[in-house]
């Protein structure tokens, strides 16, 4: 099962794809697998964060089809899994899948919780992102509304869950942090796994700090950062957009002992990583599209199959301007992310 839905998120990966899982009724399956609260529901979290990342229509599609009452019950914890370890079962197979089952029950809640964290942002951002890929290039205030919505009910109980999740993943970067320097640099010798790296990058001259800086940074965004990246965003969302729901994760943050300049500079250097992404695949598309563009012309093609004024198969096209538009939305998250740096509201 675990296979099945891997390969279904990986498809999920191309522009194309996601818009023949939005008219094949995708969302409507995967909330269907949630409410059953079982290892499908658990893994339908995946696809979800795949389906809707730089996709509006698909984040619109999502919530359409009431995936926000499935949602949110994982982002507040309650989650979806329920693993088979531990319950029922006889013989040395049973008894050997009851091993550890507190270990890997907590490793799977907080692996369930980081995702839903990310399919709360993916809807977040991408309801507000202009231009992104089959968006038209309009902002969705329906969808962005009913997500607010959720936020701001029972009292706004899911904003204080926002700030409580911001708290604890600070906590795990600022821990991986002072173990390696201080988080912005430092000695990476224990990185055993780029020795490789490290000679060639020393041999080549000044690239060897670059590529220990991106190698540590890759480290921090696996230690929390990106879901406290993810988090910062979907704060300063419901802050910019919402009164009430400004003064409540002021008032959480105070309360937890931290302050909204520290959303700020997490939002920050979310936007500085984000635009500097964008503008190294802007360069790495528009070479992969020149490569395929001459591996295609040079192989040739069925006259059914090519663009008659550019002589190019149009398989190919389709996949070019899939690059055009994932660009597009990358460089719009990054303006946005910029943007709620700067529109959250700092400390006084």
């Amino acid at each position: 099962m675990e296979n099945l839905f891997g390969a279904l998120s990986a498809c999920l990966g191309h522009p194309d794809n996601q818009g023949r899982f939005r008219h094949s009724q995708g969302f409507e399956l995967m909330v269907r697998c949630m409410k059953e609260r079982n290892t499908a529901g658990t893994l339908a979290l995946r696809v979800l964060d795949f389906a809707t990342m730089g996709c509006p229509p698909n984040a619109e599609a999502f919530i359409a089809a009431g995936g926000l009452k499935v949602l949110f019950p994982a982002f507040m914890g309650r989650g979806v899994v329920r693993t088979a370890a531990g319950k029922g079962g006889k013989g040395p197979a049973a008894k050997r899948k009851r091993r550890g089952t507190a270990a890997d029950y907590a490793a799977a809640e907080e692996a369930a919780e980081a995702r839903a964290v990310s399919v709360v942002a993916t809807l977040a951002l991408q309801l507000q992102v202009e231009g992104a890929a089959g968006g038209g290039g309009a902002r969705s205030a329906d969808g962005l509304d009913r997500l607010l919505a959720k936020f701001l009910e029972d009292g706004a109980l899911k904003v204080e869950r926002l700030v409580e999740l911001f708290v604890k993943y600070s906590k795990k970067v600022e821990a991986f942090d002072s173990g390696h320097g201080g988080g912005g640099g430092g000695d990476d010798d224990d990185d055993d796994d780029d020795d490789d790296d490290d000679e060639s990058g020393e041999e080549g001259g000044g690239s060897g700090g670059a590529s220990r800086k991106g190698r540590l940074y890759r480290k921090r965004l696996r230690a929390g950062l990106y879901t406290l990246q993810l988090l910062a965003g979907v704060l300063a969302t419901v802050a910019v957009h919402s009164p009430s729901g400004r003064a409540k994760a002021k008032a959480k943050l105070f309360e937890q002992g931290r302050s909204s300049n520290e959303v700020r500079g997490v939002l920050a250097g979310y936007a500085a990583h984000l635009d500097a992404a964008a503008a190294a695949s802007a360069t790495a598309a528009a070479a992969a599209a020149a490569r395929a563009r001459a591996r295609a012309a040079a192989a040739g093609a069925e006259d059914g199959e090519v663009d008659g004024e550019t002589g190019v198969p149009r398989a190919v096209e389709r996949a070019v301007a899939g690059l055009g538009g994932s660009l597009a939305a990358a460089e719009g998250l990054a303006k946005l992310a910029a943007s709620l740096a700067v529109s959250f509201p700092p400390e006084a």
